[in-house]
């Protein structure tokens, strides 16, 4: 299975024989390469010429799934670490207004919150997810629960971690500071550098963007009127559809591999 960072930290001048032995290899008749999201696929194509197939890498061994027995006032929030900011301003406000606002939002693994498992999942209202990547698994698990999820509209885009779209790209052999070290800050060079027609492509890839029936909120305030304004027959349509869109990527990933092992 080929990573989205097929090329970041191949140094600049070997970029080009790497790519063609690449495109070589992936050419075999013995050899298949797959990718489990379409970003990787894109970017793949543009490192290499050559474009693979995506299969999906679900996470069939959970078996619970989401109950919505209630309008549970508990809401999860992913990921934490990487939007402190955010998990602030959100438990700020809940405090500041516990008289009225009922909300209670809850982290999978926070020192002073426990940990939320996933039969803790499946009994929240929804999940909302702050993507700061292609992909987590653990937004691909909130998807396979049927958890309706929430997730920003844009602004992610110039905070998100992904070297296509840090400047310069081919011409930086080390985007990430790995080699000096400082790939601690790695949040922070897309904030930083980040070209915007760069951004504007590759983020189009990103899974929160291309997975369908999640909410999308255009801000602070839109994000806690909808959490509040959502009714429970809602809830339950929106879970419908996301399993119902499991059990079709699940049934394509199965065929794949029947066809390729036969």
């Amino acid at each position: 299975m080929v990573s989205t960072a097929i090329m970041t930290w191949v140094p600049a001048e070997d970029r080009p024989q790497r790519s063609r032995e690449f495109a070589e290899l992936a050419g075999r008749p013995n050899v298949l390469l797959t990718v489990s999201i379409a970003l990787s696929s894109e970017y793949a194509y543009y490192n290499t010429g050559v474009r693979f197939p995506v299969v999906r890498s679900l996470p069939v061994q959970t078996e619970v799934r989401y109950r919505g027995r209630r309008l549970s006032h508990k809401v999860f929030v992913a990921p934490h670490p990487q939007h402190k900011m955010t998990a602030c301003m959100l438990e700020s406000f809940a405090e500041s207004n516990a008289r009225w606002f009922k909300l209670q939002f809850h982290y999978r693994a926070l020192a002073d919150d426990g940990f939320v498992s996933d039969e803790d999942l499946v009994e929240m209202r929804a999940g909302v997810v702050l993507p700061y990547g292609d992909m987590s698994n653990l937004q691909m698990l909130l998807y396979w629960i049927g958890l309706p999820l929430f997730a920003p509209r844009d602004v992610w885009r110039w905070t998100a971690r992904g070297s296509a779209f840090y400047t310069p790209n081919f011409e930086n052999p080390d985007p990430f500071g790995w080699q000096d070290g400082s790939h601690e800050l790695d949040f922070d060079i897309g904030r930083l550098q980040a070209d915007p027609a760069k951004a504007v492509y590759w983020t189009a890839w990103f899974e929160i963007v291309r997975m369908p029936h999640i909410r999308y909120f255009n801000s602070f305030g839109h994000l806690l009127q909808l959490l509040m304004s959502i009714s429970h027959d809602e809830l339950l349509a929106t879970s419908f559809s996301m399993r119902a869109q499991n059990e079709q990527w699940l049934s394509a990933v199965s065929a794949f591999w029947a066809r390729a092992w036969s």
